[in-house]
């Protein structure tokens, strides 16, 4: 059960928010166990939480941090920052600062909640039992808006080829919806004289076609796409997609880059803030992202286990550059793997993202000639018989 509450706290100042209860009582006795004094408690429905985005959760690490850093207790922290969040947070962080009051850790109340990664639960636990929470929560943040910044120039420099892609199928609908069409009444006396030229006959087929079943299709593609779409989610037919995606040219080269990229950030993140290494393995495996890659991961987990390097699976697994490979050797020779591992990711991030906008410059001129290619075929087909039809008379 949900109950809302309208609560003085010791300053006198009115505290309202929502608690989670088996009755009123308890939901009074948990109140008292904050120290506030309730005035007003109501039985309501479930609060709905908004979906958190990684902008946010940067932003309330940020903020925890500097009040943190600032002598601010951690309950006292909580209920500021809920006091200054939206009303769809509110819910999460009354319940976070709810159990942290019941003696619950912030880590392990944060990790009761889908909203958080378990890379950001288990830095922060390691930021606890080091003693260090501000400064964890601090590198969270730095984190984050990393990943964040470079998801944004992705989006951003995706915008225009999608443009482009969505300007040609109009284009296409246009011409096969509307303006072939129209052509065929014409078309008629020249095919009874002297019949159409196959580009005509080709257009004409595929306008009729798509104009009188186009909703099935348009059934077929989607039921199709679902089905592979299923199929490639789990077991063998996720660990397929997943081996031919790093097969297709360009496409394959990029993601094979951004999953090692993404595995030498993590890692390096959670050594950095000393989160034990097999578990920090483990993190970084489930966060890769391709099935053939984290094998490799896996593999050098094992190595690790059995007290050996991790260096030398990578460097028998062709998903790893070699330059790489050696970089975390080295890194593990001299102690400093998780300062090479920021580095390494680092630099694969930086040669991502020179690497997609190749691609997209590359991209935007053939999806040009693509859509010019079949605007002129589709134009000279209908110019054709009438052609042809001048040349008799």
């Amino acid at each position: 059960m949900f109950f809302t509450y309208v609560c003085r706290d010791q300053a006198g100042t009115l505290v309202r928010g929502d608690i989670e209860a088996n009755s009123r009582t308890d939901a009074v006795r948990q109140l008292m166990t904050q120290q506030v004094t309730p005035i007003q408690i109501e039985e309501g429905a479930q609060p709905r939480s908004k979906k958190l985005s990684a902008t946010q959760r940067a932003q309330w690490y940020q903020q925890l941090s500097d009040l943190l850093s600032g002598g601010v207790p951690l309950i006292r922290s909580l209920e500021i920052l809920e006091a200054q969040s939206g009303i769809h947070y509110k819910p999460l962080l009354n319940d976070i600062r709810s159990r942290v009051s019941q003696g619950a850790s912030l880590s392990s109340s944060m990790g009761q909640r889908q909203s958080f990664p378990e890379i950001d639960v288990q830095i922060l636990r390691a930021g606890e039992e080091g003693g260090f929470v501000d400064q964890a929560l601090q590198r969270l943040a730095e984190f984050t808006e990393e990943r964040v910044e470079l998801n944004k120039r992705v989006t951003s420099a995706l915008v225009y080829p999608v443009f482009l892609l969505a300007t040609c199928v109009a284009v296409l609908v246009f011409l096969f919806a509307y303006l072939v069409p129209r052509f065929a009444p014409a078309f008629e006396q020249v095919a009874n004289a002297n019949g159409l030229p196959w580009p005509t006959l080709a257009v004409l087929l595929l306008s009729e076609t798509l104009r009188q079943y186009w909703w099935f299709l348009l059934g077929v593609t989607l039921g199709v796409g679902l089905a592979l779409y299923r199929f490639s989610q789990e077991g063998h037919g996720r660990h397929s997609r997943d081996r031919l995606s790093l097969q297709i040219p360009w496409i394959g080269k990029l993601q094979q880059t951004l999953c090692v990229a993404r595995f030498c950030r993590i890692l390096g993140t959670l050594l950095a803030n000393d989160v034990p290494v097999l578990q920090s393995m483990d993190i970084s495996q489930k966060s890769i992202g391709n099935t053939a890659i984290e094998e490799a991961v896996q593999s050098a987990r094992d190595s690790l286990q059995s007290g050996t390097s991790i260096a030398i699976p990578l460097k028998q697994n062709r998903y790893f550059p070699g330059n790489i490979v050696e970089t975390i050797a080295v890194g593990e020779e001299s102690n400093r793997l998780s300062e090479v591992l920021l580095s390494a990711a680092a630099t694969m991030e930086r040669q991502y993202q020179r690497q997609m906008e190749v691609a997209l410059k590359l991209l935007e001129p053939v999806l040009l000639i693509v859509m010019g290619g079949i605007i002129l075929f589709v134009v000279l087909a209908l110019q054709l018989p009438l052609t042809e039809l001048g040349a008799t008379l």
